[in-house]
């Protein structure tokens, strides 16, 4: 729904679209009988209740004559301005409906009414979710997020909703996207917000809908084809050996400090929480710039997005410290070391979180940068068709984890790293994969 304007009659019998329009019709009915100005509003709310009723053509074309209507004031033409766009980016139209809230939102501005602005924003962050345009979609609701001026209960609703709708968009956020709904739904039924909590039912249920995870079969057919691109049961074998390999398997305890290893993944935020709850270590830090795989996912950097996101789940902001400038795992330890020292941590033991197949890298690599410390190495506790899921790409997966075990067996000759002892089964495996033609991210000649 876009919104009652002020000023609008309500009703404690008011229970949804059709009863409010029955009440508004009323009112506009007695309204125009006396010659009451205030029917233009009427017809404002009228045109809501169209939206919230899914009469998505009816309700743009009341908001267009609106938006023009002398009768209203100018913050209202602006929001019929606005909900045009809503309705029709409901509708499908995203690349028009953005055209039309971008006009809203210079109005907004010119009036001063910031809290419209941020709605506005929130709005044009859904279209062009709905055009395809993610990055520019995530950019928009955090600038909606971050200038929100009231803390109303329906409006945090209205936002987290738009956030996490966007997140489910992107394989990689899914499971935030779904956290956050999980969210925003406890809240609308908390405060009885009943449309708004319809809504959010409304996107979980698409989203399960039209959920198909590309993960190998374990009986029948005995290939898996993502992009047109086919990995056999064998080389899904091979791939397991070399992710149980990868992860250290190393028991918890508690330890002085953390460093979340900036990458892709944001699941390494995500299990840094999880640890931070369970009070493994009393102060985190984040690591990472961007590359040119993360760079659109993570414009401002992979550590400012991980503490970001943190601070979101409820890590103190206090207990955070940041590292934006490493590019590689061993900066990302080294650096993240003088971050502490300048903080006047001096740790004996340092917890390292990373993506699950890169555990044994940052675990090498930590005890030739850092050798004095003592090392635990952590991830989300995934299996490997878990993980599979939530980046969406088996091949891209597969390719992944064969880059890292040649980095492992590599980095010690260049003195990246200490040498770690290659079971002949993982290499066995580790073979099989390249000549199957899993290159893609291995060292450049």
């Amino acid at each position: 729904m876009a919104g009652t304007p002020n000023g609008s009659p309500t009703s404690s019998a008011v229970a949804g679209p059709l009863s409010a329009r029955r009440s508004y019709l009323n009112a506009r009915s007695i309204y125009t009988q006396l010659d009451i100005r205030r029917v233009a509003q009427l017809d404002l709310s009228l045109a809501v209740v169209a939206e919230m009723a899914r009469q998505l053509n009816e309700a743009a074309q009341e908001y267009e004559a609106l938006a023009v209507d002398d009768r209203l004031s100018a913050r209202d033409r602006a929001r019929a301005r606005l909900w045009v766009g809503t309705a029709l980016s409901k509708n499908g139209k995203n690349d028009y409906a953005a055209r039309l809230m971008t006009t809203a939102i210079r109005e907004f501005e010119g009036i001063g009414e910031p809290e419209d602005w941020s709605v506005a924003h929130q709005k044009l962050a859904l279209a062009h979710r709905g055009a395809g345009n993610l990055p520019k979609a995530l950019r928009l609701i955090d600038l909606a997020r971050s200038t929100a001026v009231t803390d109303a209960p329906m409006q945090r609703v209205r936002l987290e909703t738009a956030y996490g709708h966007i997140l489910l968009s992107d394989r990689a956020t899914v499971d935030d996207g779904l956290v956050i709904l999980d969210r925003a739904a406890r809240e609308a039924a908390q405060h009885g917000l009943a449309h708004q909590l319809r809504s959010i039912e409304g996107i979980q249920r698409t989203h399960q809908g039209n959920v198909r995870l590309p993960l190998p079969r374990r009986s029948g057919s005995s290939r898996v084809s993502v992009k047109q691109q086919v990995i056999t049961d064998e080389q899904w074998r091979h791939a397991r050996t070399i992710w149980d390999y990868h992860q250290m398997h190393h028991d918890l305890r508690h330890c002085d400090v953390a460093i979340g290893l900036g990458s892709h993944d944001l699941g390494v935020a995500r299990a840094a929480v999880e640890l931070y709850r369970a009070g493994w270590f009393p102060l985190l830090v984040f690591s990472g710039a961007t590359s040119p795989t993360t760079a659109t996912r993570f414009p401002r950097g992979e550590a400012v997005h991980y503490r970001e996101h943190a601070v979101e789940l409820g890590v103190p902001a206090e207990a955070i410290l940041l590292e934006p400038n490493a590019t590689n795992t061993g900066q990302n330890i080294g650096l993240s070391r003088q971050v502490l020292a300048d903080s006047g941590v001096q740790p004996a033991s340092v917890l390292l979180i990373s993506k699950p197949y890169m555990e044994r890298r940052a675990y090498a690599t930590a005890r030739k940068v850092w050798p004095e410390v003592e090392v635990v190495c952590a991830s989300e506790p995934l299996e490997l068709d878990d993980y599979v899921s939530s980046i969406g790409d088996p091949r891209l997966v597969v390719d992944m984890l064969v880059g890292d075990l040649q980095r492992v067996i590599e980095y010690p000759k260049l003195g990246y790293a200490i040498e770690q002892s290659v079971p002949g089964e993982v290499h066995d495996a580790y073979q099989a994969l390249l000549r199957a033609g899993f290159d893609s991210r291995l060292l450049s000649p």
